[in-house]
């Protein structure tokens, strides 16, 4: 039986070569944390998602975008606080993400173009974000709701916020 590798798959192999070329890039911008002789490890680079035409991923807690061709990535966020697990909408228009900006793990979403980020969950649990649904939602995973803190369920919810729905 042959699997059909999905989108993620597909472009794993892509991405790291485009994330050593962001880790150039961030280099070159002078997000490197230190002196310009200071090049950071494409390794550093975590949770790359592909659009039609960028790469969003996490570096040093913050998210950074770059042409999918390659070119000099430039922060998306640089809020205080932790970002992580970033996935482009369905339109590619913005990033949803989980982000640690009150002591709490929420979904936030952010235009790719920059703005302020919008936060979508408020409940005292952590979230982990799966994806975004074919009509823009946001897809996750959470144990807050269960009961147990070993039962995570599936959710999803509106990009602007508002109360979850489980999935079956």
């Amino acid at each position: 039986m042959t699997k059909t590798p999905t989108r993620r798959a597909a472009v794993s192999f892509a991405v790291l070569s485009m994330l050593e070329l962001a880790g150039t890039a961030i280099a070159q911008a002078g997000g490197g944390g230190g002196g310009s002789d200071n090049q950071p490890s494409a390794g550093m680079l975590r949770w790359p998602d592909v659009s039609k035409t960028q790469i969003v991923f996490s570096y040093a807690n913050d998210l950074w975008v770059v042409a999918k061709g390659g070119g000099v990535a430039q922060p998306l966020s640089t809020a205080p606080g932790q970002e992580r697990l970033p996935r482009f909408s369905p339109d590619g228009k913005t990033v949803a993400f989980v982000g640690n900006y009150e002591g709490n793990w929420d979904l936030y979403t952010l235009p790719v173009g920059g703005g302020a980020a919008v936060r979508a969950t408020y409940h005292p649990s952590a979230e982990t974000l799966a994806d975004w649904t074919p009509e823009g939602k946001l897809l996750y995973i959470t144990n807050g709701f269960a009961g147990l803190a070993r039962q995570s369920q599936l959710w999803k919810t509106d990009a602007a916020g508002g109360l979850p729905e489980q999935m079956p």
